[in-house]
Parts: structure tokens; C-alpha cells; sequence
């Protein structure tokens, strides 16, 4: 460890020597209407790779499910599959990865390649789901709902 030559510096980005009076700091921002390209690399995937139909992908907050959901994805797109993205973080990450608005109904969010996605508000679907003001959550099992009572406290249960 002897061997190793290493100055402090103020800053990481700081260069050292003559070069620091000559150095361009400017920062360029970047086009805001940017779209994403395939990488070469996704284009040589195998052709015909035997895949499950559907990907869930759970856990902690943090871990990266949305990246992992987003990266598989557009790896998939990419090989040519119909592929759907499902989010339903509130936070819209979803958005943030694909560097695009994702709409709460499935649409194609690449020209390129089918890459469908859809962003779901989960409060929003609650209320308008089978938890809605006039729905009947047990309404949608059938005759075993309907032996429940339903949500209104009539039949046997209620």
C-alpha cells in the first residue's frame, strides 16, 4: 500500500495542475425530448428463448422491481415479444425509468419494438374497482358470493 501515490483534492472532479486553469467546467444539459436507443447488445439476444408468460417482481421498497421489471422488459421488446410493463407504485418510477409518460391504460411506449406499459394509481383503482362506491366485491364470486350476502349484510352471513 506503500506504492500507491494518492493527493487530496477538494473536490472529486477537480483536476490537478496546469490543467485545473484550463479546464472546461462547462456542463452541458441534456435534450429533454432524448429517446431512448436499443443497445447493440439487446438487438444480438437469442431468438426463441423459452420464457414464462408472466414476470411478478415483489419485495422490499428498494430493491429494484421496477428496474429489474423495466431492464426484462425492454430485453424482451427488444427480442420481439409483445411485452407489457405493470407498475403500480404510486411514485411512477415506471415513467422515470422509461424516460417517457406511462398511462394509467396499457399503450405501446416504444416505436421500435413492441413495448407496451401501463402505470396503475392504486388508490384510484381501488375506487373504481371491485372496492368501488356501488361495487360488490363478493358480487364477482357468484353464487358463493351471493350465499355470502355480498357487502349489503343481507343472507346468511350478514
Amino acid at each position: 500500500m506503500d506504492e500507491i501515490d494518492v493527493e487530496p483534492v477538494d473536490r472529486v472532479d477537480e483536476p490537478e495542475g496546469e490543467a485545473a486553469d484550463e479546464a472546461d467546467t462547462t456542463v452541458e444539459p441534456a435534450e429533454a425530448d432524448a429517446t431512448p436507443t436499443v443497445d447493440d447488445d439487446l438487438a444480438d439476444l437469442p431468438a426463441g428463448v423459452d420464457a414464462p408468460d408472466y414476470v411478478l417482481y415483489g419485495g422490499k421498497g428498494g430493491v429494484g422491481k421496477t428496474t429489474m421489471a423495466a431492464a426484462a422488459g425492454l430485453a424482451s421488446a427488444a427480442g420481439g415479444v409483445r411485452t407489457l410493463v405493470v407498475s403500480t407504485d404510486p411514485a411512477h418510477s415506471l415513467s422515470d425509468t422509461y424516460e417517457t409518460d406511462i398511462p394509467a391504460e396499457p399503450a405501446q411506449i416504444r416505436e421500435d419494438m413492441p413495448l407496451y406499459a401501463a402505470e396503475i394509481d392504486p388508490d384510484a383503482a381501488m375506487d373504481e374497482g371491485m372496492f368501488g362506491a356501488d361495487a360488490d366485491p363478493l358480487g364477482g364470486l357468484g353464487e358463493m358470493g351471493d350465499a355470502m350476502g355480498g357487502m349489503g349484510g343481507e343472507g346468511p352471513m350478514g
